[in-house]
């Protein structure tokens, strides 16, 4: 019998067990990773591949304007043209933004429970994470709402910070330095709260009746202790996160197919890495309600039966 250890895990362990948990259940997290990837990946090559190139076509038709004589038909008739290009590409941005955000949510809630059960040794069947997610998804949306109220009113905050700075110090080299720091603190206190915030969702997920202002006022209670911890594992998820983009601007290749299949490789890295994050504070989070000494409950899944039981009743 597997015994598992009562040493708290370290940031390390946690982002390797994050590649070993999925395999306890491999029928599960293949659902999942399905779940995952592949909308996401379709929606963002569909991003990055024609609608980023629309918009710039779009800023070349402005550029393109006539500025000699701004009255001219030829000026009104490439104005509307431009207009219609205009709302036409923010009606598709809007639309994609709505599929990203649906893709992004079920898959979250459909990993965090899966892990969540998995890493619990609860018995979670296919038919019961379906029907955990259609039913349950209000919770961790009203949670995200508060999550993105806070990040907006942190900007405006830090916004108003900058410019009372460049109204105080004149100088240059002064008010430089000031926006350097402020802009450091505001870094460290995104990477910070993104732990609370993700712990958050988890929280809203995985239990019953902790959402919105509860769920964060929760994950501030099992951060307790482990917010270093938490800020090493945003880091670590983040870098990984940033260096598939910046490779992304890095392709270079002459021939169309090379391209696009690089492209192709790397959005869905890009996914697998999505996945990978949200299986990190999933895990993340139960370990937080294992420090402070929180069994983690579950409505409606049963523990699942130790293989040395199932033997014992076979023989």
């Amino acid at each position: 019998m597997e015994v598992e250890s009562l040493k708290p895990w370290g940031t390390a362990r946690i982002l390797r067990e994050a590649f070993k948990v999925p395999r306890k259940n491999g029928r599960i997290m293949s659902f999942v990773t399905f779940l995952t990837v592949l909308p996401l990946s379709l929606l963002i090559l569909y991003h990055n591949v024609v609608l980023f190139p629309y918009a710039q076509r779009v800023v070349s038709k402005a550029s393109l304007l006539p500025i000699d004589d701004p009255t001219s038909s030829e000026a009104a008739a490439g104005r509307a043209e431009l207009l219609r290009a205009l709302r036409s590409f923010f009606i598709v941005e809007i639309l994609y933004g709505s599929a990203i955000g649906i893709v992004t949510l079920v898959a979250l809630m459909a990993t965090v429970y899966s892990i969540a059960a998995i890493h619990g040794r609860k018995h979670l069947t296919l038919r019961a994470l379906s029907w955990r997610v259609a039913t349950t998804w209000k919770r961790p949306l009203i949670t995200w709402l508060y999550v993105v109220l806070i990040v907006v009113a942190f900007m405006l905050i830090f916004l108003f910070s900058v410019g009372a700075v460049a109204l105080m110090l004149r100088e240059g080299i002064a008010m430089v330095a000031a926006s350097v720091v402020l802009s450091i603190l505001a870094v460290g206190f995104f990477i910070y709260f993104a732990a609370v915030f993700m712990l958050a969702l988890a929280a809203a997920i995985v239990e019953e009746n902790c959402y919105g202002m509860e769920a964060l006022g929760k994950a501030e209670v099992l951060i307790k202790g482990r917010k270093i911890q938490g800020f090493l594992l945003v880091l670590a998820t983040s870098l990984c996160g940033v260096v598939i983009p910046w490779l992304w601007n890095l392709i270079t290749a002459t021939k169309l197919e090379l391209r696009i299949g690089v492209q192709i490789v790397l959005v869905c890295l890009f996914s697998f890495v999505k996945l990978w994050t949200f299986i990190v504070f999933t895990l993340f989070y139960c370990e937080c309600k294992r420090g402070h000494g929180e069994k983690l409950e579950m409505e409606g899944l049963a523990d699942e039966e130790p293989k040395y039981a199932a033997l014992s009743a076979k023989v």
